[in-house]
């Protein structure tokens, strides 16, 4: 913490937090965690959900430049190249989601930024493409297809095929999410509190 505190006295050093809206300090909200940045002589990099950032609540004094942008939602011609780099080695699965992301609303919304994006074609197997349906997918699809492929490990050589460990693995994190989500409704939980709810979820 002393090496960070020094450098960042730098003009020099450059800084990048992310997902503000998500950091916590003492049960502050984001404006209390930024406290500290005021006097700091380097460069700082904010990401933050737009809903969550406010200029006025920030720490920085008026003499201090402060740049705000906005992520904009991908146009077609970025969806499109952004496919064909990820399917460079697969052109008729990449043009096969094209197809569905060019013509169909609600893959349209699955398309509008690079997270989505990412989860879209790195869930879209050959396997998987028949589930690819404009009528039923949704977003939670994405989310369930992209643990699922998390453990099992489908990306890695030594992937993990064993159907019945792989929905036991799922269950346990399922009731994990579920116990972690009935104590406090918020996506912020540390690692003690994972880890316990694992546990408790295998012993049951």
């Amino acid at each position: 913490a002393d090496h960070v505190r020094r450098r960042l006295k730098r003009p020099t050093t450059l800084l990048f937090l992310d997902a503000l809206d998500e950091r916590t300090s003492g049960g502050h909200g984001p404006a209390e965690a930024l406290a500290d940045l005021c006097d700091w002589q380097g460069r700082v990099v904010i990401t933050c959900r737009t809903h969550q950032y406010e200029r006025s609540a920030t720490p920085f004094r008026a003499d201090q430049e402060v740049r705000a942008y906005e992520l904009l939602a991908l146009t077609p011609a970025q969806q499109r190249r952004f496919i064909d780099g990820w399917f460079r080695n697969d052109r008729e699965a990449g043009e096969r989601l094209w197809g569905l992301v060019s013509r169909h609303p609600r893959f349209q919304d699955l398309a509008t930024n690079a997270l989505l994006l990412t989860m879209l074609c790195g869930t879209a197997t050959p396997e998987r493409q028949p589930l690819l349906n404009p009528d039923t997918t949704r977003r939670v699809h994405l989310y369930d297809w992209t643990v699922n492929d998390m453990v099992r490990r489908a990306h890695k050589a030594n992937r993990l095929d064993d159907a019945s460990v792989i929905g036991n693995r799922m269950r346990v994190l399922a009731q994990a999410s579920w116990t972690l989500l009935a104590r406090r409704h918020e996506n912020r939980f540390d690692y003690d509190e994972w880890r316990g709810a694992l546990l408790e979820a295998c012993r049951d």
